[in-house]
């Protein structure tokens, strides 16, 4: 379950790179090859295992049990769906899971259900993982692993339309074991154009090119 997370935020991330430009989409491409990008690729995957586990309640050790990926596959649809038909599609597409769910007696199931079902502009229970999906969407494909601590702070604060607190960055990254670079092959970012051009450390230069 954690894969299909993982897949889809790189599939999402790298169609919004590639439509940048030739320039961005070579740039990242390199980022794939140097030797420290594997180690930072798993630290991600097992992130969303964390992640799935904090918002679904389902443990690592059970994420391939197919009622349970069922579960958490509504969990996430309900989190990111809007609207009564869009979740009426859910409720449609998903009807198998509701009736095992039923079936098992599972009331975490359908409390959970209820959590999410509640507005979402006022839901503290919500709003807690927001910023956690929001860097691991954004770890890989936006670069925020070659970044020093305080500019992926600010970046995730842009993105997610939220204050900048990299004490609160230093502090998800520890709690979901998400790895960087070391050094840092970014020091900073300038604006050109609509973009955030990533400028490079001398090490980064030699690297990246």
């Amino acid at each position: 379950m954690a894969l299909w997370f993982h897949h889809r935020a790189l599939l999402v991330g790298e169609w919004t790179i590639y439509h940048r430009g030739n320039a961005h989409w070579r740039s990242y491409l390199r980022t794939k090859k140097l030797p420290q990008y594997s180690a930072a690729e798993q630290s991600v995957i097992e992130g969303w295992r964390k992640y799935i586990q904090n918002t679904a309640g389902i443990p690592p050790e059970r994420q391939r049990d197919r009622y349970a990926v069922n579960c958490g596959l509504v969990f996430d649809w309900l989190r990111r769906k809007a609207g009564k038909a869009q979740l009426a599609n859910v409720f449609k597409r998903r009807a198998d899971t509701f009736y095992t769910a039923a079936k098992k007696g599972d009331l975490d199931f359908f409390r959970h259900v209820g959590r999410l079902l509640g507005d979402k502009g006022n839901s503290n229970y919500l709003q807690r993982f927001e910023y956690a999906h929001g860097m691991l969407w954004r770890w890989l494909t936006e670069c925020y692993w070659l970044m020093p601590a305080k500019i992926a702070s600010q970046l995730v604060a842009i993105g997610l339309s939220v204050p900048d607190k990299e004490k609160t960055f230093l502090a998800i990254k520890s709690r979901y074991g998400l790895r960087s670079h070391n050094p840092p092959l970014i020091e900073r970012l300038e604006r050109k154009g609509k973009f955030l051009q990533p400028v490079l450390t001398k090490q980064g230069r030699i690297l990246l090119g």
